[in-house]
């Protein structure tokens, strides 16, 4: 009770000794007990200031302040500098006090959240189109040279996996802001193409392509779509076109450890 007093309004305390046998009390003590002073104001913590990026940069601590990091039993002195604090491995708290002095109780404490990363961002990748997705403004990308702005386009991998000679990870991650870390990284992993198809042959005389299996994909034209069969031989002449040759490219398909290769390319003569 006097603890939740002292927060509105100072408390006068009487002491005496109590009265043994015919000895009476003695005469009261006034003890006058401080208002505790108000919480600590104007404190800010920014993770995006320059030489310490993602580290929580607090302002605003004084020297007749005090703080504790993640708990409220060990407390340090303010110097009135910034105070810088090791990132969390999850939201903590920082608390933030007037110290107690010769004629003043400790204040109520100010708490403020300094957070952890953020969850990784919800990037995708296709292995079928080499495109890596939904990077946004609010992201940034590494493919291996420092990390650059995110624009919201697609972006494509293809010619970065063209020159792999084994596997490379690329990172993607949320940018710092004044009020958040970056996030946790999303990682992707790219791998070396696969090796050309071989054996595969396309018949002009009766539009046929043979030597066809479940590993290899096939397109027809350049905006066409890559499509797979089961089959050995492909009927494709329906594709053939009374005004222009089309073109007809076949990959071997990307595995769980290898890209798509790069095509072999014939041509499906116009009709005559």
């Amino acid at each position: 009770m006097v603890h939740i007093l002292l927060q509105v309004r100072s408390v006068d305390f009487y002491v005496r000794e109590a009265a043994n046998g015919s000895v009476p009390p003695s005469a009261e003590k006034l003890i006058v007990l401080p208002m505790r002073p108000a919480k600590p104001t104007g404190i800010t913590a920014a993770y995006n200031v320059a030489g310490n990026i993602d580290k929580p940069y607090v302002t605003g601590i004084s020297e007749t302040q005090e703080y504790s990091y993640m708990n409220q039993t060990s407390w340090q002195d303010g110097t009135g500098e910034p105070v810088v604090l090791t990132l969390p491995t999850s939201n903590s708290t920082l608390y933030v006090r007037e110290k107690a002095t010769d004629t003043d109780f400790a204040s109520s404490n100010y708490s403020m959240t300094i957070y952890t990363n953020p969850s990784v961002p919800s990037v995708s990748y296709s292995n079928a189109t080499e495109l890596l997705s939904s990077v946004t403004a609010a992201m940034e990308y590494d493919l291996g040279n420092g990390y650059v702005d995110g624009t919201g386009a697609a972006i494509d991998l293809s010619s970065l996996i063209d020159n792999l000679t084994s596997t490379k990870t690329i990172s993607i991650r949320k940018k710092v802001t004044e009020t958040r870390p970056s996030s946790k990284i999303k990682t992707v992993t790219l791998y070396p193409r696969a090796a050309k198809p071989t054996g595969v042959a396309f018949n002009t005389a009766t539009s046929t392509l043979t030597g066809f299996s479940s590993k290899l994909q096939y397109k027809i034209g350049e905006d066409g779509s890559w499509k797979t069969s089961s089959k050995s031989s492909i009927d494709l002449s329906s594709y053939v076109s009374t005004t222009e040759d089309v073109n007809l490219y076949v990959r071997t398909k990307y595995t769980s450890t290898a890209s798509s290769s790069k095509p072999i390319q014939f041509v499906i003569p116009k009709a005559v």
